[in-house]
């Protein structure tokens, strides 16, 4: 999958279609996939499916009230004018995204903040891959980090025998290794531009 998607083969939606493939097949060549566990799967996916599209939808409702009381942009600008250290600026760009985490998906993130953000972030010298990078681990963090983080949500519906605060509790290791990482590839950004820096030769 991996391979495919930085070959340009496929792109990672269809990669996860592809990697559902492959784990289909192995199921069928293994014989382990019965009429039972497939209509059970398909239960099961469908259930977990229109949870987090209802989550989504609750999401999308409350950025778009965001997005009519302009606050994302008001931020941004006093972001612009605070005239201190790129770095200053970049951790308070960082802390937003993680706040906004808790409450939103990644698309309405990136559509609320990336059209004011972003030429901010190219007039203080950084490189964009790496800011995109950035952003989707902090997107990601967000995404486990209470109040309302929707990934735990997700887990939560499905492993129903473990309770809300244990599920944020297992996801806390992962918050903080995302967290050092972010701190990592500020320190040295070429860790994340490596691979890029690959592509097109």
């Amino acid at each position: 999958m991996i391979g495919g998607i930085y070959t340009g083969l496929f792109t990672p939606t269809e990669a996860a279609g592809v990697g559902a493939t492959l784990i289909f097949l192995m199921a069928i060549v293994k014989r382990k996939l019965t009429w039972k566990i497939l209509l059970a799967s398909l239960l099961e996916a469908t259930r977990v499916s229109v949870m987090v599209l209802f989550l989504v939808a609750g999401a999308n409702i409350f950025s778009y009230f965001l997005a009519l009381s302009t606050i994302p942009m008001k931020v941004s600008a006093w972001i612009i004018g605070l005239g201190v250290s790129k770095y200053l600026i970049l951790t308070i760009i960082v802390f937003i995204y993680l706040l906004l985490g808790c409450f939103l998906d990644a698309i309405s993130m990136m559509i609320l903040t990336l059209p004011v953000i972003f030429p901010v972030i190219l007039n203080l010298g950084f490189d964009p891959i790496w800011f995109g990078v950035v952003c989707v681990l902090m997107m990601g963090a967000g995404l486990i980090t209470p109040p309302m983080g929707l990934c735990v949500f997700t887990v939560a519906s499905i492993a129903k025998d473990a309770p809300l605060e244990e599920v944020f509790k297992g996801a806390l290791p992962f918050l903080i290794a995302i967290l050092f990482i972010t701190f990592l590839i500020t320190l040295y950004p070429q860790i994340a531009l490596f691979l890029p820096s690959l592509m097109g030769r």
